[in-house]
């Protein structure tokens, strides 16, 4: 798979310089200038140029973290400056504008997502997406396809209720309403009567869709039930107009010893070929790295054209010790970047679990209760 190339944040580090520069003059100042120290209101004392109150001294250990808050998001959730932007271009742009924002959306996201990695400096080494994992059974396959296809009746529907869920508002003009919008009531001289302001649902028409299958050794009981879960989502979309699915797994293991995902199904290929090159019937083995595996999956959904992104987490919810915090800060990022991720708990899954990594999920257990936990988060989405 092709790497994004993530660079580091040269801006932020030259700052920092500059930041540490200014105090080293300030504190080799003379005290009988007095312009170089002014007392303050709060008794403090400041340096000739006023310091930015916000910003905690190159000396504090929350220095980086600040300023990266300051880059990515407010502290709590919400997207930068540079994600509103180009949310609210959305918001009013009209059906031309639309197909040439979603590769920008897409673009941002995703150098968004990777200059965040670089700063923080996670020890965690992301993983890369390999060719078909070797540890596999051809028995397995023909079950667990099997199981797929007689579960999939039905998800095609509630699928298709989740990718149109009514949950964007686009600002139309009209010649009659409630609302004026202001900045248009001087063109009104020239005969324009369209100064009415209305905010309409706006349905997403495309849609891009990748799978993250957690095949760890804690998932040995559940594979079967979740492997068919991942046909049956797979079969319920293929076909659907301006949808591209893909599925991959975690962790596998090659040869040269270095863990990386697994290819399930590309979004380029039918899901037919997909299992005929042995994309199904993997074996479980090893831990439960989902940190580190959540990145190739993010980045595939980005990449893939489509408005609308959904990532899939079928999993028993339990990473690797030490891991929760960074996995959960992984899928944070991930939806502020404007993917949707949906956890859905098969094993030793309960609500409980999944809660302390996913805001979306349900704990599947077994591929029959998947249309009833899929029509769930779809009634949620339209009441949204």
């Amino acid at each position: 798979m092709r790497q994004h190339a993530i660079e580091p944040g040269g801006d932020q580090q030259q700052e920092q310089k500059q930041d540490g520069g200014a105090g080293a003059g300030d504190e080799g100042k003379e005290e009988g200038q007095p312009e170089s120290k002014q007392e303050t209101s709060d008794g403090g004392q400041s340096g000739s140029e006023p310091q930015d109150q916000s910003q905690p001294s190159s000396g504090s250990n929350a220095g980086d973290d600040g300023q990266e808050t300051s880059q990515s998001s407010n502290g709590s959730g919400k997207p930068s400056p540079e994600a509103s932007n180009l949310r609210e271009q959305a918001k009013d742009a009209t059906e031309a504008d639309l197909k040439g924002l979603i590769s920008e959306v897409g673009d941002k996201a995703g150098e968004l997502l990777g200059r965040k990695a670089v700063r923080d400096g996670n020890p965690l080494r992301p993983f890369s997406l390999d060719g078909r994992g070797r540890n596999r059974s051809d028995q397995a396959s023909v079950r667990r396809v099997q199981l797929g296809i007689e579960q999939s009746a039905g998800l095609r529907q509630c699928l298709n209720g989740l990718l149109q869920a009514q949950v964007d508002c686009r600002v139309r003009l009209k010649r009659q309403g409630k609302r004026i919008d202001t900045g248009r009531i001087a063109m009104m001289k020239g005969g324009e009567t369209r100064v009415f302001r209305s905010k309409s649902r706006a349905e997403r028409q495309s849609a891009s869709i990748q799978i993250l299958l957690d095949k760890s050794g804690s998932m040995k009981s559940a594979m079967d039930q979740a492997e068919a879960a991942v046909y049956a989502v797979l079969s319920a979309l293929e076909g659907l107009p301006l949808v591209t699915t893909g599925a991959m797994s975690f962790p596998n293991k090659a040869n040269d010893g270095v863990e990386r995902c697994a290819l399930i199904k590309s979004p380029k290929e039918r899901l037919i070929r997909a299992v005929s090159e042995g994309g199904f019937g993997a074996m479980s083995e090893g831990g439960t790295p989902l940190a580190q595996a959540l990145w190739p999956a993010a980045v595939e959904v980005l990449r893939a054209k489509g408005e609308k992104k959904i990532l899939f987490v079928i999993t028993d919810g339990e990473p690797n010790a030490g891991t929760t915090h960074a996995a959960k800060e992984f899928i944070q990022r991930c939806e502020v970047s404007g993917i949707e991720v949906i956890g859905l708990g098969f094993g030793s899954a309960n609500e409980h679990i999944l809660k302390a990594l996913f805001s979306q999920y349900r704990a599947v257990g077994e591929v029959a209760n998947l249309k009833n936990s899929l029509f769930e988060l779809v009634r949620e989405a339209l009441a949204a």
